[in-house]
């Protein structure tokens, strides 16, 4: 609950929870991002800070392209009455100001791979004690995906630090296959990943064995033309180096085999990337 507690929202733009958030509500801040000021879910008189965090060469680079990224840039370049937390202080833009990113940096390590992850960061820096998130899903179909795993670790880490996390209930972060106890599908993906790391080992051990057959089959094959008595001893390196190459084939095929199976597992129960614990 909010009571007497230092509230911050964050508002992304993802349809299926940020229109969950009341804009009536107490929260002691709200903080939007990028474009969304664009949007009309997207309260402006609310908004207590902005974060735009790309290079100044990245939106100029932008201004020019489309109508929505110029307009973006002007936007950047008028007074507001909030904060917009850029990579630095920009004259361009009399309301950014520079991000603490040496600060957060020296805290929390360098795993920041969306703006989410940056918001909370700072919110821990200001003392926030509880923290709402609206719009952030970076669920596995979307472009976003790659964003999902620094977001989910600035979750954690707020939750180790005491501050109370809320999230929508239809979100799809910090949600996943509970490992073991509700699900054993992981527990079988990792005897599939586990065989095709055996293969693999075995396949580069005999690798090995296989390059140092085919030279020495090679060279004698070369002094066959100016020895017949090697001839027995070609024969014999030929054979070996054939046994060797079917070790490394059937080592491969069965990885092959290995690898099909898993990508057909992780399509039949919908699994596209680490296993998240939903806490439950």
């Amino acid at each position: 609950m909010r009571t007497n507690k230092k509230t911050v929202v964050f508002m992304g733009g993802a349809p299926e929870t940020r229109n969950l958030f009341n804009w009536g509500d107490d929260a002691s801040e709200i903080w939007g991002m990028n474009r969304f000021h664009q949007n009309d879910f997207m309260k402006m008189d609310k908004i207590t800070a902005w974060f735009q965090l790309h290079s100044i060469k990245y939106l100029k680079e932008l201004r020019g392209r489309s109508s929505l990224d110029s307009e973006h840039w002007d936007w950047l370049t008028e007074k507001h009455p909030f904060p917009i937390y850029m990579q630095k202080q920009y004259d361009e833009f009399p309301s950014s100001v520079a991000y603490p990113i040496a600060t957060a940096r020296e805290q929390f390590g360098n795993f920041y791979t969306s703006t989410c992850a940056y918001m909370a960061a700072l919110s821990i820096l200001q003392g926030f004690e509880r923290v709402e998130a609206y719009g952030f899903e970076m669920a596995a179909e979307t472009e976003y995906f790659y964003q999902r795993d620094s977001t989910e670790y600035f979750l954690g880490l707020m939750m180790g630090k005491g501050i109370e996390v809320y999230l929508p209930p239809n979100t799809g972060l910090l949600k996943g296959s509970v490992y073991a106890f509700a699900d054993d599908t992981t527990g079988f993906l990792q005897q599939l990943e586990l065989k095709k790391f055996q293969l693999a080992n075995k396949r580069n051990k005999h690798l090995a064995q296989y390059y140092m057959s085919l030279g020495k089959y090679n060279k004698l094959e070369e002094l066959l033309d100016k020895y017949d008595d090697v001839e027995d001893a070609e024969i014999l390196a030929y054979e070996d180096y054939e046994k060797k190459r079917d070790i490394v084939q059937h080592a491969h095929g069965a990885m092959d085999e290995v690898e099909e199976s898993i990508k057909l597992y992780k399509s039949f129960y919908n699994i596209s990337g680490g296993v998240y614990f939903d806490g439950k």
